[in-house]
């Protein structure tokens, strides 16, 4: 791992014995200390109870999206899905490069956006999300901005760049303030064979201008030919999330989170608590099948011999993305292992305790987490694309 810009203190893993927290005693499961400021919390078991948890509900409550029917209702490469606070659905379709809304039950309302390079134009629209606000939020190819009011009304547009560079970012996150958290692609020169390198991560505000910089974080780990590079397929990649006064970074070497305030300030480290991260040969095994199960048949000896000869880290990333849901909680992806049935999130709440774990089908990308409600798309063995709503169930 990398320097930081604060220091990380080892921290002996003390439970309590017995009972239960009081006033203000720190729960069982948990510790926190402070090193020069900074709140480190060290989670060992879950706050939840069995009757606490969090479940996503069995089948979805709507369901938009055919494999035929009315051209509005077939999707392709969907860019994102939100959900407005009336219960309208905004989807971001990448093949004919249309923002869609429907109505509460499903219903097809009407589109903005179309392929071209004019105002409200897209060349690749590749992420729609909400970030400011109740607007909804566009990317194009380059990250290109445009944002929408609730009736689809193109208010304005921007470009994001890294500070300093005329480079795009390669992660970026989004607040309901409006403001960007990114981190870019790290050096431009050719690195053959696995390699990771660093950047920075930076906050910009609503028009792209650098606010901050909260220093040099490692980049993905990736493989290099002659050709160029891509991400190596049980790699790390540093992820964000932005809330409104707290900003997100994570590398994934190991389960911490760090936080940030907006003047980039650290102001905790958010730990979890250990896992198996071993990547074994049944995980190699379930990777090879699943490439080979998709791929030409003439092309399954390369394949073989790529795999065979690919360079592995040392074990599974710590975590895959993370994201802040509706009411500030955080939500950490484990790192999904080839072959799973479903996906595990932890959720933390504000202050950085870990409350438990929720299940989630694993062909489920989740675009969006309310207080009471999950939004995400699914893609059947067909390949046809369906965005669904899940009740998110909370009994107390």
């Amino acid at each position: 791992m990398l320097p930081l810009r604060y220091p990380l203190v080892t921290i002996a893993a003390l439970l309590a014995a017995g009972g239960c927290a009081r006033g203000n005693e720190t729960p069982v499961g948990v510790t926190r200390h402070d090193s020069a400021g900074i709140e480190i919390v060290q989670n060992l078991t879950p706050a939840w109870t069995e009757g606490d948890a969090w479940t996503l509900a069995s089948s979805p409550r709507l369901v938009i999206g055919e494999e035929e029917g009315d051209p509005p209702y077939i999707f392709a490469r969907i860019a994102g899905a939100v959900r407005l606070e009336d219960g309208r659905i905004v989807v971001g379709d990448g093949q004919s490069d249309e923002v869609r809304f429907f109505d509460p039950s499903g219903a097809y309302l009407f589109k903005v956006g179309r392929e071209g390079e004019g105002p409200g134009e897209y060349t690749y629209l590749r992420h729609l999300d909400r970030c400011a606000g109740d607007s909804i939020t566009a990317f194009d190819l380059n990250w290109p901005v445009k944002v929408y009011d609730q009736q689809g009304n193109l208010g304005r547009e921007t470009s994001l760049f890294e500070p300093g560079t005329h480079r795009t970012p390669y992660q970026l996150g989004c607040s309901r303030t409006g403001k960007f958290l990114i981190t870019g692609w790290g050096v431009d020169d050719l690195i053959l064979g696995f390699y990771r390198t660093t950047a920075p991560v930076s906050l910009l505000d609503r028009d792209g201008t650098p606010i901050v910089s909260l220093g040099m974080f490692p980049s993905s780990e990736r493989l290099g030919n002659e050709y160029g590079s891509s991400p190596h397929p049980f790699g790390k990649t540093t992820v964000l999330a932005a809330g409104a006064e707290e900003l997100y970074v994570g590398t994934a070497d190991e389960f911490e989170i760090r936080v940030f305030d907006l003047t980039g300030t650290p102001i905790r480290l958010i730990r979890g608590p250990p896992q198996d991260r071993r990547i074994t040969d049944d995980c190699l095994n379930a990777y090879r099948d699943a490439r080979l199960a998709r791929a030409d048949p003439n092309r399954r000896p390369a394949i073989e011999r790529e795999i065979r000869d690919m360079p592995m880290p040392d074990e599974f990333p710590a975590y895959g993305t993370i994201r802040l849901d509706r009411q500030g909680f955080l939500w950490v992806q484990q790192w999904r292992r080839p072959g799973a049935t479903d996906a595990r999130w932890w959720v933390f709440d504000p202050t950085g305790r870990m409350l438990g774990t929720v299940m989630f089908p694993a062909n489920l990308d989740i675009t969006e987490i309310g207080g009471d409600y999950v939004l995400g798309v699914v893609r059947d063995d067909l390949g046809v694309e369906r965005v669904r709503l899940y009740d998110l169930v909370k009994p107390r």
